[in-house]
């Protein structure tokens, strides 16, 4: 590399930070966005945030499936089991609709490898609950 400037990249010594700690978007074309906001979110599959709030909609119907099938799994023994179940119960139903939301737009070779992957060997785990 003789006789060349080797580049160096131009950064800034002391980046502007929001009050959370985040850098704000260097693209002063693009909008920023503010903590906490949807604008990535595919299938919510792998958000805790959206997968708690599904588990918290599922919880209902799976305490009377519960009260109806196995009162005794109703213990506070099994809370933890419980809770599990149902924030994977809810990552099986929120790749679902968007496998097959996917599937019905795009047909079926655009959706995700992986994601269906990841679609099949949840649902080998979860048994669906009535």
């Amino acid at each position: 590399m003789t006789g060349r400037t080797p580049r160096r990249a131009v950064v800034a010594e002391n980046p502007p930070t929001h009050r959370d700690g985040w850098t704000p978007n260097p693209n002063p074309k693009a909008p920023d966005f503010e903590p906490g906001n949807l604008a990535a979110v595919k299938s919510g599959a792998f958000s805790p945030r959206l997968v708690d709030a599904k588990a918290a909609e599922l919880e209902p119907g799976f305490n009377e499936w519960i009260d109806r099938v196995a009162p005794w799994a109703a213990a506070g023994e099994f809370e933890l089991t419980r809770r599990n179940y149902l924030k994977t119960r809810a990552v099986v139903e929120m790749l679902y609709a968007d496998v097959t939301e996917t599937a019905a737009r795009l047909g079926t070779a655009k959706v995700p490898t992986r994601r269906f992957e990841t679609l099949l060997s949840l649902q080998l785990n979860v048994r669906p609950s009535p």
